[in-house]
């Protein structure tokens, strides 16, 4: 330039930088050696000062409008982020509280907006009364033995703490299973979920699992004898509670025809010789059979015993 600068060099410029260069422009016009005496007057270097100075404001305001632009939208970015975790966390809090069994309705207020109700108290859910009764039979429920022998009597006392609470069928095995010992808690742990949910699935998956069936109550209540330390009393308990696991374990406790009919068929079945008593108990499984059917089982067996004996002497 001979006394000109770029635009975006004056505009970089400030003030005192500024007037210099305009008074140069002005006074120095420098052209082959020769030095211009043609002095503009000072209300047009004034002029040419604050044009100059309009333009650099434009400039920054510009670049001021830009930065607020840009930082609006950052705003508005983290608004939309914070508004959709807010949404996250309210689905994951409902999914929560359905599945606790909570009723959960959704509403609108008076300002428009939406909410969600909760449509009954704590107590009520399923965590609410386990916790309930948890805690009120915390210091009633014994925990489980380590012999297994005693598991019918452990049972039979779990049993009338529960009628005397009068807890709910649906938290009788979720009340059970924390009073398990470490060997239980083991075993039950193949159990379906269903039916570990369930107390008396969960009684007799136990029973079962630990062999006492049946036909262990009576070889029990049969082969049972006084201990050295024993008194008589509790022998007699001891007895009367062996044949009352039995007895409920053929569900004949109140029937007393029933009841006979076991005791005949046990009897019957007790006189017979190996061979036709275990072709009979294999037919029983689980089940017991009356005296008429074990006594006709065993005369079928014996006579197709002894035709085919009649046969291969022949």
């Amino acid at each position: 330039m001979r006394v000109s600068k770029e635009e975006d060099d004056v505009i970089g410029m400030d003030r005192p930088k500024l007037l210099e260069a305009v008074a140069k422009l002005m006074l120095l016009n420098v052209d082959d050696g020769q030095v211009n005496t043609d002095v503009r007057k000072p209300t047009d270097i004034r002029l040419r000062e604050l044009e100059l100075e309009e333009r650099r404001l434009r400039l920054e305001e510009s670049k001021t409008q830009a930065e607020l632009k840009k930082e609006e939208m950052k705003m508005k970015m983290q608004l939309e982020m914070e508004i959709r975790k807010m949404e996250i966390d309210r689905e994951f809090r409902l999914t929560e509280l359905r599945a606790q069994g909570v009723e959960v309705t959704r509403a609108v207020g008076e300002s428009g907006a939406d909410y969600f109700a909760v449509n009954h108290r704590w107590d009520d859910t399923l965590a609410g009364r386990t916790k309930k009764y948890g805690e009120t039979l915390k210091h009633v429920l014994p925990s489980m033995p380590a012999e297994t022998a005693k598991l019918p009597q452990y049972f039979d006392t779990v049993e009338k703490l529960y009628a005397m609470c009068e807890v709910p069928v649906d938290l009788q095995a979720k009340l059970l299973v924390p009073l398990l010992n470490d060997r239980v808690k083991s075993v039950i742990s193949g159990m379906p979920v269903g039916d570990m949910e369930r107390y008396d699935e969960l009684k007799r998956f136990l029973l079962a699992e630990f062999k006492l069936t049946s036909k262990e109550y009576k070889s029990r209540f049969d082969s049972a004898i006084r201990n050295k330390n024993e008194t008589y009393v509790l022998f007699a308990a001891r007895l009367r509670n062996l044949l009352m696991y039995y007895l409920r374990s053929r569900h004949v406790v109140d029937d007393f025809d029933a009841l006979c009919e076991l005791i005949v068929s046990d009897r019957s079945k007790s006189c017979l010789p190996s061979e036709p008593l275990n072709y009979e108990l294999s037919l029983e499984g689980d089940d017991w059979f009356e005296s008429d059917k074990v006594a006709t089982l065993a005369d079928i067996y014996m006579n197709n015993r002894s035709a085919t004996v009649q046969s291969s002497v022949y």
